[in-house]
């Protein structure tokens, strides 16, 4: 295989992948202080090597952020709590980010490639998954995704793809779940005043037509990219 159909194979994969978090960590930035009691900030190195955000005070702390295509309370949700098909309700985290938990970890192809040094932060890993709207956000630390006891591993198509992916999954009672109230306050939903709000019929249908639309962005984005390259790899092949 040629240097160049190698790159085309893997940035075939990158394209498949690309998912814009941009809303998601300001989501997590501007809760930080209500949910995890320290602020963060976006990590400079979000989009090489590095975890979307960082806390400020301890840059070994960082946090990993995903914005889902639910909307409401993710746990009354049939659909997307049981997409694992584990046979239980989990919460679920690409396996790409797996890597985050591990002492080591490699970025970059050939000349490129780089060993990241992840000894001193995979202990101290926060994965947020939120709602379409940022009023609920489900929190995995780092201590259940490294106990083999709570982590549950599945494999599973997402509505974003059209292949299966391998996932993380975690059980609902080995992750905290935080709900916004009508202050602007997230609780826990085991605490009392915890509940998840429920969104009007009117909120809920504009919410459900948003994510709809995001969606056919996505995947007119993802096809777009695709031809683009392809036919660059094309020209540039006729031409040698």
């Amino acid at each position: 295989m040629s240097k160049l159909d190698e790159n085309w194979k893997y940035e075939k994969h990158d394209i498949i992948a690309d998912y814009d978090d941009k809303v998601c960590r300001k989501y997590g930035i501007l809760s930080a202080l209500d949910i995890l009691k320290f602020e963060l900030e976006v990590n400079p190195e979000h989009d090489g090597k590095g975890i979307d955000l960082r806390a400020i005070h301890d840059h070994n702390i960082g946090v990993e952020v995903e914005r889902g295509h639910w909307v409401g309370n993710f746990w009354d949700d049939d659909y997307y709590s049981n997409l694992s098909g584990l046979g239980f309700q989990t919460v679920n985290m690409p396996k790409r980010k797996e890597r985050y938990y591990l002492p080591e970890y490699t970025v970059g192809r050939g000349a490129n490639k780089i060993v990241v040094d992840n000894r001193e932060k995979m202990e101290k890993v926060i994965f947020e998954r939120w709602n379409w709207d940022g009023s609920q956000v489900i929190i995995v630390h780092a201590n259940v995704v490294r106990n083999p006891e709570k982590l549950q591993r599945s494999k599973f198509q997402p509505n974003n793809n059209n292949k299966q992916e391998k996932w993380l999954s975690f059980k609902r009672e080995d992750v905290i779940t935080m709900n916004k109230q009508k202050d602007g306050k997230f609780v826990a939903d085991t605490e009392p005043g915890g509940k998840y709000v429920e969104l009007s019929p009117e909120v809920r249908k504009e919410q459900l037509l948003e994510v709809a639309e995001d969606k056919a962005r996505i995947n007119a984005d993802r096809a777009a990219k695709q031809l683009k390259r392809a036919v660059e790899v094309y020209t540039k092949s006729k031409n040698r």
